[in-house]
Formats: C-alpha cells, sequence, structure tokens
C-alpha cells in the first residue's frame, strides 16, 4: 500500500519535507476513501451500528468532528462498541473544546467498566487531560496517579504527571 510505503521511507529519511508531505497527502486520500466507502455502506445499511462505528472513526481521522459525534451517537446502540463509541466521542469533544461534554462521555464509560477492562486506562488517561486542558490540575493528577499506580509505562503519563506536579 502506498501509505505503508510511504510511512518505511519517512523513518529511513524523517528530515525528507518532501517525503512527509507526500506522506501526509497520502494518509489524507486513503481516510477521505475510506469515509466514502463507510458513507455508501451506512446508507446501504442505516441500522447497522457497527458501520456506524466505522464511519465515525474515518470521520474523527479525518478531522470532521461533529460528523464523528453524530455517527458515535448512534453507534452505542451497539453493545460491542458502546465503550470505545463514547470514548472517541468525548475526544472529539475535547478536539472541540467543548471539555463538559468530553467529560461525560468518558465518566459514562468508567462507570460501565472495571479497571481490568482494556479500555479502562485509555478512557481514564483522556479523562485526565480533558481535567488537564480545561484547567482541572487536580483532578488530572488524580486521574493520572490512577493510571500510574496500575501502568508506568502508559504513553505520557510520567512526564504529563511531573509537569503538572511542579507547576
Amino acid at each position: 500500500e502506498k501509505v505503508q510505503a510511504l510511512e518505511a521511507s519517512f523513518k529511513e529519511n524523517p528530515k525528507d519535507k518532501n517525503l512527509q508531505e507526500n506522506l501526509k497527502k497520502a494518509v489524507k486520500e486513503k481516510v477521505e476513501a475510506e469515509i466514502q466507502e463507510y458513507q455508501m455502506q451506512t446508507k446501504e445499511q442505516p441500522t447497522d451500528y457497527k458501520l456506524k462505528f466505522k464511519l465515525g472513526e474515518a470521520l474523527f481521522r479525518g478531522g470532521r468532528f461533529d460528523d464523528a459525534i453524530e455517527n458515535f451517537q448512534l453507534a452505542v446502540k451497539d453493545p460491542g462498541n458502546k465503550n470505545f463509541a463514547l470514548n472517541y466521542m468525548g475526544q472529539a469533544f475535547m478536539k472541540k473544546k467543548d471539555y463538559s461534554s468530553a467529560e461525560g462521555q468518558f465518566q459514562s464509560v468508567l462507570k460501565s467498566i472495571s479497571n481490568k477492562d482494556p479500555i479502562y486506562k485509555d478512557a481514564m488517561y483522556n479523562l485526565g487531560f480533558c481535567f488537564e486542558l480545561s484547567g482541572k490540575k487536580d483532578e488530572a493528577i488524580k486521574n493520572y496517579n490512577e493510571i500510574y499506580n496500575i501502568d508506568i509505562k502508559f504513553k505520557d503519563v510520567d512526564s504529563r504527571l511531573k509537569n503538572l506536579k511542579a507547576s
């Protein structure tokens, strides 16, 4: 695939601006093709909530956050994707700087799962990041600490904690 070939080349030549632009363009084209494909499929199968989730993911990757949210709101009807859809919805609200709506989505995920669930750390991290962006430093520290106590290497939780505690 074109994107994979460009990614491999970019890893070998990370300073090549032309290669970087070509990679960005190829990724954008791939995402747009996915969006068109999933839109066509969801028109043919409007009650397939797994497709709504896939369309939401593609729209999110394409930066179309309102459209992504709309599809995730429908995708929550699929029990297998409900928490993933809520987590993505929260991230989309964060991209729109609607932190209170994002917070609600992440809290909905966390209320319905245990800390052993595969999505738990991601939702807890996203809620912490949401708190951080909205200026709720103490809540952010609390969330990051909870992840840190489970998995010290999760994303950049260690450096986020250090930075928040230092500020």
